[in-house]
């Protein structure tokens, strides 16, 4: 909370001495390894606590962020799709299956997954992400409309400035 991560690394170091193999505590430390940025600590620390807790949805869904972020989509998505299965409306684990599908570049995919996750938890930030999915699913049509619609106004300026040139001089 206050953003010593050095220490809050530390501490939880020192706690799973005392509780070696906490599902609780190696997700703390892997999310906290994912925030500072150390993927493979993230990745073996959340991997671990996947293999205490199987069925703990979040800590699923934080692996599944950690192979994201590793470059593993195909392991990303497996874990986020199990999270899934165990608790469909669980908006962390469709917002995974959504960062998933983008990186893929199914922005359609994406799309649908960040909007079920505004459904089902009501929370805007996922309209927000489903906004900019779905902007990416018709960029390309948006893209070309928008220069056909520049070049037919710059058409029309270029008739309009030859239109008003005055006449040459005739030759004497």
């Amino acid at each position: 909370a206050r953003g010593d991560f050095e220490a809050a690394v530390a501490s939880y170091r020192q706690a799973l001495l005392l509780d070696p193999g906490s599902p609780g505590y190696l997700n703390d430390l892997g999310w906290l390894a994912y925030k500072m940025g150390r993927v493979g600590e993230a990745v073996r620390a959340l991997e671990q606590a996947a293999a205490a807790r199987p069925e703990n949805p979040l800590i699923l869904t934080n692996l599944g962020l950690a192979y994201l972020k590793a470059g593993e989509n195909a392991r990303a998505t497996e874990v986020f799709s199990v999270a899934h299965r165990m608790e469909p409306g669980y908006p962390l684990a469709l917002y995974g299956l959504a960062r998933a599908a983008a990186a893929r570049g199914d922005y359609a995919a994406a799309a649908a997954a960040y909007w079920r996750a505004r459904r089902e938890s009501g929370h805007d930030i996922y309209a927000v992400l489903w906004a900019t999915a779905a902007l990416r699913v018709h960029w390309m049509a948006a893209a070309l409309t928008l220069l056909l619609g520049i070049g037919a106004l710059g058409g029309a300026v270029s008739l309009l400035l030859r239109a008003r040139r005055p006449a040459p001089p005739a030759p004497p």
